[in-house]
């Protein structure tokens, strides 16, 4: 899996725990660092091997649509310079 794909996944899943509207303010500060996604969401990497030999700029993205989706949130995003603010 290409490193932008696992950054934006790991980023969005954890940004979308962080602002969770329905978790009261102050009760969620861990940093992206310590983070924690679940296997399902880069389950669509799983035995493509042949994604090792491609560019990453063309490697289709097979992240969940939810995480997909949430890229475009304001209180989600992605990581300030990641290369999908351009591509993608």
């Amino acid at each position: 899996m290409p490193r932008d794909h696992a950054s934006a996944g790991l980023w969005i899943v954890h940004q979308r725990w962080l602002t969770d509207p329905s978790v009261p303010m102050g009760r969620r500060n861990t940093p992206v660092t310590e983070g924690r996604v679940t296997a399902d969401v880069f389950a669509g990497y799983r035995d493509r091997w042949d994604l090792l030999t491609l560019p990453t700029s063309q490697v289709e993205v097979l992240l969940p649509e939810w995480v997909v989706a949430a890229r475009h949130e304001e209180r989600i995003g992605l990581p300030p310079g990641h290369p999908w603010h351009t591509r993608h």
